[in-house]
């Protein structure tokens, strides 16, 4: 019988290559038969994607079964770009939309990016960016740099000598239980 590879969500040529040929099977062989297909390793953050394959043109007696075509996922093995909280690398990253994100007992690196997020760094000395949207920042215990960036943000430091900014904007921001406060209109 033979067999050939189509896109799914993944496109012939920059992330798998073209594969068909012919596999033989003997009269009364029920062990399975192993297909390779060669993926193209690329860096794009891209997620996982699909190809098709289907199985045509049984012969010897040979039939199909209902389900002759198969999808296969490729694993998206890239990853994005670091994201940046204040200089520093985001340990824990949110969504374009809108995230619930919590920090660890240590010291967390948050950034929200997108959406109006709810975020709480818990214990530790935390960094906390917002992003863009009407973020909600909460930095527990510890010393604590909150950070709103864009949109109508409500920071507040908790426990510890804590240091809460706004953001470039006009819009209106809040902050409390902070040491120091800056760019907060």
């Amino acid at each position: 019988m033979s067999f050939t590879n189509s896109d799914g969500t993944a496109t012939q040529g920059a992330d798998y290559g073209l594969r068909s040929g012919v596999r033989t099977f003997t009269a009364g062989d029920t062990a399975d038969k192993t297909l390779t297909f060669p993926i193209i390793d690329d860096t794009d953050v891209e997620g996982n994607e699909t190809v098709r394959v289907a199985l045509l043109n049984p012969d010897g007696g040979a039939t199909l079964g209902t389900q002759n075509t198969a999808l296969l996922t490729i694993v998206d093995n890239d990853r994005p770009a670091s994201v940046m909280c204040h200089g520093r690398v985001a340990t824990i990253v949110g969504t374009p939309g809108n995230d619930t994100l919590n920090g660890t007992s240590g010291a967390n690196v948050i950034h929200g990016r997108g959406g109006n997020d709810v975020i709480r760094g818990y214990r530790g000395n935390d960094v906390i960016c917002g992003g863009n949207g009407d973020d909600r920042l909460l930095g527990g215990s510890g010393d604590d740099r909150l950070l709103g960036e864009r949109g109508n943000d409500y920071t507040d430091g908790g426990r510890g000598s804590d240091v809460c900014e706004g953001g470039p904007h006009t819009t209106c921001d809040r902050a409390v239980n902070c040491e120091r406060i800056r760019d907060v209109p």
